[in-house]
């Protein structure tokens, strides 16, 4: 009995040869409101030591542990509590100490045990006035807070109780509205603020100009890895090799604003993964063109302003207006397809043949006669062989197959064998054909090549021609 493969199931390839023909397909699992999460406009995410994932929204904190949000809302009659429901801005340090930063309520501190949050404001410390806290970065005991309209304070965090805390603002910056900072292993802090970049060596700042860039444009977004410094800008996407050589990307101007790069993450096989101002990117290589990913249904324009990779492998990604997106580590040993428009849209709902490309991907064949191939990217490629062979307009395939000179075979129960050459020939074998007739009209199921350039066919009843 043949078996339908429907499109909207996840479509497997399995053993070794046809494995790497699997698209990659990045296909994310959101979480929105329905399941718990207290909103969808999200603003930032992070994962504590404990592998717990905490998401910052316009409508509190919430943490998920892997079945299910639990949720900290301010509360006028709990001084412990959130002091304000619009999280801008998250951090965990060194110590598992966890430090959310609110709209008009400072910063709050949920400690090692989670019993209760510590205020930092300009209640504890007037010398915040009235600045929002919008980036953080920390080494051990020290954190750092880039603030609204007042630059950045260094914070000797030395215990939970901030009536020790001191703080310090660093002088000497350009611009008092920080957007972004990352604290290096050479005791400096990078600090990305509304006009340009700087650079915090322990005792003084400077300014760092981008190459071939005036250095006055917003920088969103930093990630520091493996020595090097990716910058998010206004003026495109730049990159710090770890000799300190600049390089402003090829694709950097596709990432002015506004689709500027507001948060980035780097997985442990070198995938780039970048959320901007529009949509989810993936950069498979160094050298790799970036890629659009599609973060869920209606999701095609929306804000990635979250993006943190787990111990595993797995991805989390905050999507404005559809909520927090999960991409496990083995994403690209499974696809899935579907009919519709856009980039990764089929033309049929069901399918019932499919085999590897050679070159690269997969070749579908649909019960209504579409024939697509799949490339690697997961992008369908329609095969309209119909506008040159009437005979097309009626095909079926059960079976495909693509031959070692990409002449493309069709089984079909009603008219036979046909072949389609990269010339867009047809030829038709049936049980009426005066030269290498079908022995019956009965469905053919199985083909492949033998010695010689022979093709062996198995039809439904008469075996194995």
């Amino acid at each position: 009995m043949r078996l339908l493969v429907w499109i909207g199931v996840l479509l497997l390839w399995v053993g070794s040869a046809v494995h790497a023909q699997v698209p990659e397909v990045p296909q994310l699992r959101i979480l929105g409101a329905r399941d718990g999460l207290p909103s969808t406009a999200l603003s930032v995410i992070e994962i504590d030591h404990a592998g717990f994932v905490w998401v910052g929204s316009a409508d509190g904190l919430a943490r998920y542990d892997g079945h299910g949000f639990r949720i900290w809302r301010h509360d006028p009659h709990a001084p412990d509590s959130l002091p304000n429901n619009y999280v801008q801005a998250m951090h965990v340090d060194s110590r598992d100490r966890l430090w959310v930063a609110v709209e008009f309520g400072g910063v709050a501190m949920f400690d090692e045990d989670r019993v209760g949050f510590v205020r930092l404001n300009n209640k504890t410390h007037p010398e915040l006035g009235d600045s929002d806290v919008f980036a953080f970065a920390s080494r051990g005991d020290t954190l750092w807070l880039g603030t609204s309209n007042a630059g950045v304070f260094q914070v000797t965090a030395k215990g939970n109780d901030p009536r020790q805390w001191r703080l310090q603002a660093l002088a000497g910056l350009s611009s008092s509205t920080v957007l972004s900072m990352a604290a290096d292993a050479h005791g400096g802090l990078w600090i990305g603020t509304r006009r340009g970049l700087l650079y915090w060596d322990g005792k003084q700042v400077r300014r760092i100009e981008l190459p071939d860039q005036p250095n006055d444009g917003m920088i969103y977004s930093l990630l520091l890895e493996n020595g090097r410094l990716w910058v998010g800008s206004s003026t495109g996407l730049f990159r710090r090799e770890a000799n300190g050589q600049w390089l402003r990307l090829p694709y950097s101007p596709m990432f002015e604003r506004p689709n500027a790069v507001v948060s980035m993450a780097r997985a442990a096989d070198g995938t780039m993964w970048l959320g901007s101002q529009r949509r989810l990117w993936r950069v498979a290589a160094d050298d790799a063109i970036p890629l659009p990913v599609i973060a869920g249904a209606n999701t095609a324009y929306r804000a990635v302003l979250g993006l943190k990779i787990q111990a595993d492998g797995g991805l989390w990604v905050g999507v404005s207006g559809a909520g927090l997106g999960f991409l496990r580590s083995d994403w690209r040993s499974a696809a899935e397809l579907k009919r519709g428009e856009g980039e990764y849209g089929l033309a049929s709902e069901m399918y019932r043949a499919l085999i590897p490309s050679r070159k690269g991907g997969v070749w579908i064949a649909g019960v209504d006669g579409h024939i697509e191939r799949v490339d690697a990217g997961g992008v369908a490629e329609y095969i309209d062989g119909k506008q040159h062979h009437q005979l097309l307009r009626h095909i079926k395939p059960m079976v495909i197959y693509e031959d070692r000179h990409q002449r493309l075979w069709l089984g079909d129960g009603r008219l036979g064998l046909l072949r389609l050459d990269a010339h867009k020939q047809l030829q038709r074998w049936h049980v009426e054909s005066a030269d290498n007739p079908l022995p019956s009209a009965g469905f053919l199921d199985l083909m492949t090549a033998g010695a010689a350039d022979t093709l062996w066919i198995s039809i439904q009843g008469y075996g194995l021609q």
